[in-house]
């Protein structure tokens, strides 16, 4: 016998479903404003029957909350106070319009799918921020690939109201108001155009005889050279940081200045200098560089306790996904890392080997800034500033309308300085962190923010860091990007954060830090800019350009705009559900598309699944010729979704001849019939039949999978918002009756390779 499972409720299309009472538990809590007050009945339980005129109906219904009461009192107790089921909506006047809860939205037109998505609001917040986007499905439930930490975004055409799937481990709703965010939608396509104007060549890896970068005058310290790291971690070439320099004769000239105003530091005649580091680079700060062999004595040690840290930083280029960064690390106690130098870092995951302290003066983008203090063990550390938080609210010191581009404060479309104060208490002993950022030169106000506390494992972190700052410390600059930044840039639980998505690509020309100078300072301190002259202007026009500034994505919507979500809508949403069983709501003919997904075909086979993403990872199966696969790619990795493992894809010729790249359109047939019949493709594959119905906002869990002749029809196919999946040939002749709707593809399936 084939694999038959049990839920097949449907053993013919038009068998009912048996009446039942189904008792089930609140999933999880929600903020106040999320779970509407509702009618006891509706609460924590559904009570469904196919015969809306079954005599026993009443006393069914109070059954079941006489029954859920008893169970959820004696398991939960008397807190869980949550709303669930279909039918259960709410309306929040704030920036999401109306919740349902257990249940999936869907419409004529899916337009994506937002992982790494970790509540609610940042569900709503992620549709808010996309002008397609006018309603949305959260996946509420563990463990489930594709569903949880996942955010399915809707668009809705006018007029039009979202049909309703009862869903266990959802959560649906509609977007009330815009906001504005960035990595999603036209913000995007903008991040990608500017990256095309900026990055005219690609950066070079640095030669071995190409690592001492030029020197620099760092005021309150003394000459010191830039050595460029040979690796970015183990395997991985770094690449080249520019030094640049600033003629002394065009200190005085305009803010028109040419390009040929920056020169090699090498030139004896300048005025300021400029640190520049490129696309996948390191740089370290030292007192002699020496291409044969370096030794960490040679590394800058700024002792700078009881000091003030200044610089002018230039974000502009850098997009969601990006990261500039500006640390200060004790490599002069390290020992020969990983990567042939003396790089470190805390935990245990730090790219080069090396395990230390870090003050992080900078993690950063245009659209979010991290200042954090981490001792040698502490994975995360203590950090100020804006955005990020992955599964938590992050750093919300200031908001996007004081940070970003063309904020009220920081414009980071424009260079802007930064001060950073070590200050110490009558001991000597490091008692704060204060950070300054300013930009006098075009705003009238400062953006501040303090460490003063850090506790870790039962120690005061700031004494432990205190001995290092005294000591001194080694300024590293670097440059890289991540489709995972949302540690830095994210939404964060509370949906306020500026990045629905990180897109490396977004990441253009290099990040700038000038004007590094070291002050004595007790006391908080202003960032007092050096003057924005015409030559210091130069470097900001020469990386950046002005024309670019004019091109710069300026939403309509800055603050929160009104979306028109009618009465009417919620009252078409409420009937549908009252109006049909438990296993569907909505319109079952409904045609619904998913555009532009990305498909790999195995060409090459077999391929090797790994438990994780390592070379030397345990095989879990092989991929066969013919087979296609559907996943997120991570740097040189596929994460299969629904189903366990990854597959190597390295982006290089070699790969085309293993894995082609496919982009596929799915759609859900609006009437009954067969794939063929509607001019497309039939899906052979379980699993990218589970992935083109989560494509379409059908986020079933649980498919319905037959392997033997019947009188089923074949391929991929939807009964009332549940999937199934045949795949014996046999089946192909069989018709697609009833309310049977399939999801076919706009590319065919090739054969699988029998196994050796």
């Amino acid at each position: 016998m084939g694999k038959h499972h049990s839920r097949d409720v449907f053993s013919t299309v038009n068998s009912l479903e048996a009446d039942r009472c189904n008792l089930r538990a609140p999933q999880s809590s929600f903020r106040g404003g999320y779970a509407a007050l509702m009618p006891v009945s509706a609460i924590g339980m559904t009570c469904t029957s196919r015969s809306k005129k079954a005599l026993l109906g009443g006393l069914l219904v109070l059954g079941c909350v006489v029954a859920y009461h008893l169970v959820a009192s004696a398991t939960f107790g008397p807190q869980i106070t949550v709303a669930t089921g279909v039918g259960t909506l709410s309306e929040d006047k704030a920036l999401c319009g109306s919740v349902m809860v257990d249940s999936e939205y869907h419409s004529k037109e899916s337009l994506r799918r937002v992982s790494q998505i970790f509540s609610l609001d940042e569900c709503c917040a992620a549709c808010a921020a996309d002008f397609d986007c006018s309603a949305w499905s959260f996946g509420n439930k563990e463990g489930i690939s594709g569903l949880t930490h996942s955010c399915y975004l809707k668009r809705l055409q006018q007029g039009e109201s979202p049909s309703v799937v009862r869903r266990p481990g959802v959560i649906s709703g509609l977007v009330r108001h815009r906001v504005k965010k960035h990595g999603i939608g036209k913000d995007r396509q903008d991040d990608a155009g500017l990256t095309a104007m900026l990055e005219k060549e690609r950066n070079p890896s640095v030669r071995s005889n190409g690592t001492c970068r030029g020197h620099v005058d760092l005021r309150g310290h003394g000459k010191v050279q830039i050595v460029n790291a040979h690796w970015l971690r183990p395997g991985l070439a770094a690449k080249v940081v520019e030094v640049r320099s600033i003629p002394r004769s065009k200190h005085s000239s305009s803010s028109s200045s040419s390009s040929s105003n920056i020169t090699s530091i090498s030139s004896s005649k300048t005025s300021g200098w400029a640190v520049a580091p490129g696309l996948g680079s390191r740089a370290f700060f030292a007192e002699r560089c020496s291409t044969d062999k370096q030794i960490a004595q040679d590394l800058s040690g700024l002792q700078l306790l009881g000091r003030t840290l200044r610089y002018t930083t230039d974000l502009s280029s850098l997009g969601c996904g990006c990261n500039a960064q500006l640390h200060l690390l004790p490599m002069r106690l390290s020992r020969k890392s990983k990567c042939d130098d003396y790089f470190c870092g805390p935990g245990k995951s730090n790219v080069c080997g090396n395990t230390c302290a870090s003050v992080r003066l900078q993690d950063a983008n245009r659209y979010a800034w991290m200042t954090a203090l981490q001792v040698a063990d502490d994975e995360k550390g203590v950090s100020v500033g804006y955005g990020g938080g992955l599964g938590w609210i992050g750093r919300r010191n200031w908001t996007s309308q004081q940070y970003g581009p063309g904020a009220d404060c920081i414009d980071t479309l424009w260079p802007f300085q930064v001060a950073v104060s070590f200050l110490v208490d009558g001991r000597g002993i490091l008692e704060a962190v204060d950070v300054v950022l300013s930009q006098t030169d075009r705003r009238n106000c400062e953006l501040t923010a303090r460490i003063d506390a850090y506790e870790f494992g039962g120690r005061n972190g700031l004494e432990e860091l205190s001995s290092l700052l005294d000591s001194g410390l080694t300024p590293v600059v670097s440059y890289w990007n991540s489709p995972h930044m949302g540690w830095l840039d994210g939404l964060g639980n509370d949906g306020k954060g500026p990045c629905v998505q990180d897109h490396p690509e977004a990441c253009g020309g290099a990040p700038v830090f000038y004007g590094i100078e070291i002050h004595w300072s007790q006391h908080k301190t202003s960032a007092s800019p050096p003057v924005l002259s015409g030559a210091l202007m130069a470097v900001h026009n020469k990386l950046q350009g002005d024309a670019t500034k004019e091109k710069m994505p300026r939403k309509e919507c800055v603050g929160p705009c009104e979306v028109e979500v009618s009465p009417k809508q919620i009252t078409q949403i409420l009937d549908a559900q009252n109006n049909a069983g438990e296993a569907q709501t909505g319109d079952s003919d409904m045609e619904e598309v998913n555009n532009g997904n990305v498909e790999w075909e195995v060409v090459a086979g077999p391929v090797p699944v790994r438990r994780s993403r390592n070379s030397d990872a345990k095989v879990l199966q092989h991929k066969r010729k013919g087979e296609v696969l559907v996943g997120d790619v991570t740097n040189e990795w596929i994460h299969l979704l629904r189903e366990p493992g990854w597959v190597a894809f390295r982006n290089r010729p070699d790969s085309a001849s293993v894995l082609k790249r496919r982009i596929v359109d799915y759609k859900k047939i609006s009437r009954a019939g067969s794939c063929e019949e509607a001019g497309m493709f039939p899906i052979k594959d379980q699993r990218v039949c589970e992935a083109a119905a989560f494509a379409l906002g059908y986020l079933d869990s649980f498919v319905n999978v037959f392997h033997t002749p019947s009188s089923r029809p074949y391929g991929c196919y939807l009964v009332r918002g549940q999937l199934f999946f045949v795949s014996h040939p046999a089946n192909k002749k069989n018709p697609v009756v009833g309310a049977r709707r399939c999801i076919c593809s706009s590319v065919g399936y090739p054969s699988i390779m029998p196994s050796a």
